[in-house]
């Protein structure tokens, strides 16, 4: 069997991700499936002869069981811990960082003392509080912390299997502990390394230059964020092979001029920085997956050994997801995994393809032209090379985990490819001159050199997610079905052996299919009207379309989080708002109303206490002429009809709500401090509420289905809510869709999990 490592990496990971996924009977039927499998393989002469096919089906069945181990052993204990407080004892094992007005923390707990539970086995959760806490790496805490209700797979994904608040009113002790483990050290240099960046740069160019080289993002604006994943240059800002590599080659120049020459001594001392390097950015699972790589290669040099590329990244999948199995749904990870097998795999194809269409008997004739022609376009269509077969085999997981895709990656990712590896060089010779003192005289040049090269590739982001259709967005429900189909094909194309017209098979079945499924899914979801209950923090943002069109019944959250109902509004291609109400000059509830304005036309606006709103907000409802200004209503609401949707805003002393009757279908929204005892009779009766904040007498309303919409920091306003399946919460977890079809029927889903 060839590549034996790439076999069982590639099929242990494919495993894992498909036993994530599955629960319940679907997963113990998929274990019988794989325990018969492999019985019958065994049986079969023909299937015994092929080694791979039973060394695949035992991978498998290690992986399911792995997964019910960890899910058992290690999940299960700590689940029980949902939704309690208890008193956590634990080290601050991770750089704090602040997001949306919080502050996070990252304990690793040896004692969670709840009141009908005690676990003392090692646990790494993620807490969160408005306050700073003033406590250095590995320093002990002891504070109550309130649980979520969940945790996601992400986070399980990165060892953090449970996530809460501290309530900083209550005490929070601190011990400063002397004794630090070696990772302590690690931290310590990547705060380092920021304090010196932020020193050095500007705001926006440190911002981006620490995330290059660190992965830290805290300090990247959201709105470059959004530039860079609109032109499809995120990996820059995410450690991965491409890192790895422009630093083992900045190791190897460094210390093959300390050991004059020495090609194996050096080869092995690389290994060791290139560990310290991974330590500083924290051992994530795609920069490990690079590194294992990177250390096996080295390793070989000094070994004088050559290493499999295949069978490298087998290996480096297979160390990361055993100690972890849930560390295969890190969507890093998977994006690093494919972008490597893709380059591995076709890379090489497609730059032969390319140069020799380019090329043709251009090489044979060295004049002096194709002497500068010949290697630039060689360098080019390398690079071009590259990028597409790391786009075409990142492809699937970008469109599952993000439900969208960049049209021009490719195209970004050749004008910014040259300048990675300078950023790089001249960043770390940046932050080693403004380390020494008798070096500070090259300081400045190499600040200005990194500003730029950052500057440039900031540029490039903005000139490209410019462009017309950078980002198709792809939240239809057929879109699963229809890259499932796609992949099956590929799949059929390749046992086949159909060489010759596999690739135009291919593009024009995907092509038309992803075309007529369009079609069909307009047609079917014509008169189906979508409501959106945003996932934007502490706030409560509702939107409602159909037919391109929308009514935003509330648009408030947590600051730099309106991205999410822009996204919604591109996703469903609203291009026009009917109807907004401001019931409320509170950021809960309006913090988005400046951006939304700005950006959209409006049809009417129904504005509660005009003089409260800040004055952005005021040069917008003044310039549109179907302003409705209300002050103040009964406890019936003001009524206003737009085609068959009839919205009753209710403003009173004790109660802030809407009603809305949508074709029949009945919505309530309550905001915070509302007492419901107050409600007019006609509107005790809903298919759906919205609560958001602390809401007084819930049980006076009769509701088919209550969503909490609000931040996790908020979870105890919600406690004495039961807990069951006709209650869903934002709680970080993503939007929540409604789909409504009249007659007061309606599905409900988590908008941005296909398979939930």
């Amino acid at each position: 069997m060839k590549r034996p490592l790439a076999v069982i990496g590639f099929a242990y990971l494919a495993a894992l991700v498909v036993a994530v996924f599955l629960d319940g009977e679907w997963f113990v039927l998929s274990m019988c499936l794989l325990v018969s499998g492999l019985a019958f393989s065994m049986k079969a002469k023909r299937l015994r002869s092929h080694k791979a096919i039973p060394v695949v089906l035992i991978t498998g069945i290690i992986a399911f069981s792995s997964v019910a181990v960890y899910s058992s052993d290690i999940l299960e204990p700590v689940s029980k811990l949902y939704g309690k407080s208890a008193v956590v004892s634990g080290e601050l094992c991770e750089i704090p960082y602040s997001q949306y007005g919080r502050f996070y923390y990252k304990l690793k707990a040896d004692r969670i003392e709840a009141e009908d539970i005690i676990v003392t086995k090692e646990t790494t959760i993620l807490v969160s509080s408005s306050e700073l806490i003033d406590m250095d790496y590995y320093d002990r805490a002891e504070a109550t912390v309130c649980f979520s209700f969940e945790n996601s797979y992400t986070n399980i994904s990165k060892g953090i299997l449970l996530k809460g608040s501290i309530d900083t009113d209550e005490d929070v002790v601190i011990t400063h502990t002397d004794s630090k483990p070696l990772y302590y050290y690690a931290l310590c240099i990547r705060k380092g390394i920021s304090d010196t960046i932020s020193f050095l740069l500007p705001e926006r160019q440190a911002g981006f230059v620490n995330a290059f080289l660190t992965g830290d993002k805290t300090m990247l604006s959201s709105s470059d964020r959004q530039c860079l994943q609109s032109a499809g240059l995120s990996h820059i800002v995410v450690v991965s092979g491409l890192h790895l590599s422009v630093m083992t080659q900045i190791f190897m120049i460094f210390l093959m001029v300390l050991s004059c020459g020495r090609r194996r001594i050096s080869a092995l001392l690389c290994a060791g920085l290139l560990i310290v390097y991974m330590g500083m950015t924290g051992f994530p699972p795609a920069v490990s997956r690079a590194g294992i790589m990177q250390i096996i290669y080295l390793s070989g040099i000094g070994l004088f050994r050559r290493s499999e590329p295949l069978n490298s990244l087998g290996l480096s999948v297979l160390i990361i997801t055993l100690q972890n199995p849930f560390s295969a749904f890190d969507v890093s990870l998977l994006l690093s995994f494919s972008a490597s097998l893709g380059i591995l795999l076709v890379s090489g194809k497609i730059n032969t393809f390319i140069s020799e269409r380019l090329l043709p008997d251009r090489e044979a004739k060295m004049t002096v032209i194709n002497k500068i022609y010949v290697p630039l376009v060689k360098a080019m269509c390398s690079v071009s090379a590259v990028s597409f077969s790391a786009y075409l085999f990142t492809l699937p997981v970008i469109i599952i985990c993000f439900r969208k895709i960049t049209i021009y990656s490719v195209l970004s990712n050749l004008l910014v490819a040259f300048v990675l590896p300078l950023l790089m060089f001249s960043a770390v010779l940046m932050l080693g001159a403004g380390c020494c003192s008798f070096l500070w005289l090259l300081t400045f040049p190499l600040v200005i050199i990194t500003g730029v090269l950052a500057n440039y590739i900031l540029l490039v982001g903005d000139a490209v997610s410019s462009l017309p259709f950078a980002l198709i967005r792809l939240s239809a429900e057929y879109i699963p079905i229809w890259l499932a189909a796609v992949l099956i094909l590929a799949a059929v194309l390749y046992l086949l052996r159909i060489r010759k017209y596999a690739v135009r098979i291919f593009s024009l079945t995907a092509a038309l299919s992803f075309f007529a499924g369009n079609v069909i899914w307009g047609v079917m979801d014509t008169d189906v009207r979508k409501l959106y209950v945003l996932d934007t923090g502490s706030g409560i943002s509702v939107l409602l379309t159909s037919n391109n069109k929308g009514m935003i019944l509330s648009c408030g959250g947590d600051p730099g989080r309106c991205y999410i109902l822009t996204d919604v509004l591109e996703a469903s291609l609203t291009d026009y708002i009917t109807y907004m109400l401001l019931p409320d000059s509170d950021s809960s509830v309006s913090l988005y109303a400046d951006d939304i304005l700005s950006e959209y036309d409006v049809g009417s606006i129904e504005i509660y206490n005009e003089e409260s709103f800040y004055e952005n907000v005021d040069y917008y409802i003044k310039r549109n002429d179907n302003t409705i200004f209300r002050t103040d209503s009964d406890i019936k609401g003001n009524k206003t009809v737009i085609g068959d949707v009839v919205i009753n805003s209710i403003c009173t002393e004790e109660l802030h709500a809407v009603f809305a009757d949508i074709g029949g279908f009945r919505l309530l929204i309550c905001y915070s401090g509302s007492d419901l005892s107050t409600l007019c009779e006609e509107y005790t009766d809903c298919d759906v509420m919205i609560i958001n904040g602390k809401i007084k007498n819930p049980d006076a309303v009769s509701c088919g289905k209550l969503i909490v919409s609000d931040s996790l920091k908020n979870n105890r306003r919600y406690k004495k809510i039961p807990q069951d399946e006709n209650i869903i919460m934002t709680y970080d977890g993503g939007n929540i869709a409604v789909s409504i079809y009249g007659d007061r029927h309606y599905e409900l889903r988590r908008e941005n999990n296909w398979l939930s």
